[in-house]
């Protein structure tokens, strides 16, 4: 498959701008807009098979505090909850780099990820929100579910424990992130997977939704130039 620039080129070059950069990226947004657009329309229409556009790589994380992580005054926090000098307790993880955003399916459920979970893709984290987090921690057959919530564009995992992990310490791991993404050149900045330019990469469509967008901004989207010597008709305006 092709990449995003192959594509955005070839199509410029049908327009008659082939070296028009700034038209380049323009087709890239459009392209993006409309494959964000198709893949909802297909996927909840006809629950087709999402290989032609799903991405799957491992996510990074740091820990950071959940107390201080949005700018909080921890002076402020810990003259109203003593408790809170216990710092341990409010650490989680955070991933490095921003998530990508995901395409809008009603079929993937409430996270609209396809899959959020350890690395050998055994273990499938459950996706919550803090304030039902606090809640689902103190059931007990919850004991050994890990969960993730999703913030300012970050993946934190806010209680990745492990089975025999008597103290309850967090342990610092990349977590397999699968999804249809709005933007692939998100999910290859967040996963690291390339030292190459994101858009250089392989873009996934499927061959019959590409040519179809093609068409579309072919056709309407922008206007064709004319070449040297070749006449281009224009319909009157029937108000005339």
């Amino acid at each position: 498959m092709a990449t995003l620039n192959e594509i955005s080129e070839n199509i410029a070059f049908k327009l008659g701008d082939q070296f028009n950069t700034t038209l380049q990226e323009s087709i890239k947004d459009t392209i993006l807009n409309y494959r964000a657009k198709f893949i909802r329309d297909d996927l909840d229409r006809n629950f087709l098979s999402d290989i032609h556009f799903s991405q799957v790589g491992t996510v990074q994380f740091k820990e950071v505090n959940i107390l201080t992580e949005f700018g909080a005054d921890y002076s402020a926090i810990t003259a109203i909850c003593p408790d809170v000098l216990e710092q341990d307790k409010y650490q989680v993880l955070k991933s490095i780099h921003p998530i990508p955003v995901p395409v809008r399916l009603k079929s993937a459920g409430t996270s609209l990820y396809n899959f959020v979970g350890s690395t050998d893709g055994r273990k499938r984290f459950v996706y919550t929100t803090l304030d039902k987090f606090y809640y689902y921690r103190h059931l007990s057959y919850n004991l050994h579910t890990v969960y993730y919530v999703v913030l300012n564009k970050h993946l934190y995992i806010v209680n990745n424990l492990t089975e025999c992990d008597i103290n309850k310490t967090l342990k610092i791991a990349n977590v397999l992130i699968k999804g249809v993404f709005e933007n692939p050149a998100d999910f290859y900045n967040a996963c690291e997977t390339s030292d190459k330019f994101a858009d250089d990469l392989e873009f996934p469509i499927g061959r019959d939704m590409l040519m179809q967008i093609s068409n579309n901004i072919l056709r309407g989207e922008y206007p064709v130039k004319a070449k040297d010597g070749q006449t281009v008709n224009i319909k009157p305006d029937d108000n005339d």
